[in-house]
């Protein structure tokens, strides 16, 4: 009897430390992640969205973070789910180790995002404009998608910038599938976060990364056989 209770003792430890430990991993990377993005929430306090104003301009330069913290809360988040383990320093270590690369792409989409905001804007007026700003407009949301994709492969895979782009833009579509279900999962969570943000906030954006890289499995196994064939 004694030994049964030890080993149901020890099962509801381990239970309560793996719970204890993922609540912890969610809760600091989720305040480092704003922490990096803090230039860009208080903007967006202040100002909203638009970016057909002339602070539009100090809306993308805020949005320059974004793109280094979004690869370190994934490569945080990746790591967790491999090891089950969490250390406090690991967002900041990925965050500088990946630095330069996803500045660089994020830097690359932030101007192909811009530019054809811009196109759209601009030919909504034209006479042809109902002929082409559909096309531009699928473009967009193509690319705006493409980064569901983009920021946790890049996590994931020492990959040349400019190629995963282009494999993130035919993911899309060729896993249209998981591309709904990664949809529903950023509506659910922006919903979720408008209903309770006080809880939310605190959580949001590690529970959501760590839920993408869950639904991305297959693409993740797929993407590592292409690259044992390539090599």
């Amino acid at each position: 009897m004694t030994r049964v209770n030890t080993a149901e003792l020890n099962r509801w430890n381990s239970t309560i430390i793996s719970i204890c430990s993922f609540v912890s991993c969610m809760f600091y990377a989720n305040f480092s992640f704003l922490m990096t993005n803090s230039l860009l929430i208080y903007y967006v306090l202040l100002q909203g969205f638009n970016l057909g104003e002339p602070t539009g301009f100090w809306f993308v330069i805020c949005c320059i973070p974004l793109g280094p913290s979004l690869v370190a809360l994934f490569s945080t988040m990746k790591i967790f789910i491999d090891t089950k383990e969490f250390s406090f320093t690991q967002y900041w270590k990925s965050y500088f180790q990946n630095f330069k690369q996803s500045l660089l792409a994020w830097f690359c989409l932030l101007f192909i995002i811009c530019f054809l905001y811009k196109d759209i804007e601009f030919f909504q007026e034209s006479i042809m404009g109902s002929y082409i700003v559909p096309f531009f407009w699928f473009l967009f949301i193509i690319c705006l998608l493409s980064m569901l994709y983009f920021f946790p492969l890049l996590a994931m895979f020492h990959l040349k910038t400019w190629d995963l782009m282009k494999y993130c833009f035919s993911c899309v579509i060729t896993y249209w599938k998981t591309t709904i279900v990664l949809i529903f999962t950023i509506v659910l969570a922006v919903n979720l976060t408008y209903l309770f943000p006080s809880y939310m906030t605190l959580f949001v954006f590690s529970l959501t990364s760590y839920t993408i890289l869950l639904l991305l499995r297959e693409v993740q196994m797929d993407t590592r056989k292409k690259i044992k064939e390539e090599n």
